[in-house]
């Protein structure tokens, strides 16, 4: 009994739409904890599956806010959970 192994390329997933508070590139926020909102495309759209997330926010080329690996499928109004924002 012979058994059968299928490889398969590890596809290429992007995070597209990407909007904070419903905004794209958003200027003047009325919050000081915004909240983060995405897709996911690839090249094989039954593959789309988010396992889990990790988010970074920068400001004049520092991070100043990042969360660690987390086992989640959110894409929609992911909060911001670091120190107060100011404008």
């Amino acid at each position: 009994m012979a058994s059968q192994v299928e490889l398969r390329q590890s596809l290429l997933m992007r995070a597209t739409g990407l909007t904070t508070e419903y905004e794209t590139d958003p200027v003047g926020l009325a919050t000081t904890q915004p909240r983060f909102s995405w897709r996911l495309e690839s090249d094989d759209p039954s593959a789309e599956i988010q396992l889990a997330y990790e988010i970074e926010v920068a400001s004049g080329g520092h991070v100043i806010w990042q969360t660690a690996m987390v086992q989640s499928a959110a894409q929609v109004l992911v909060p911001y959970a670091g120190q107060r924002l100011t404008s």
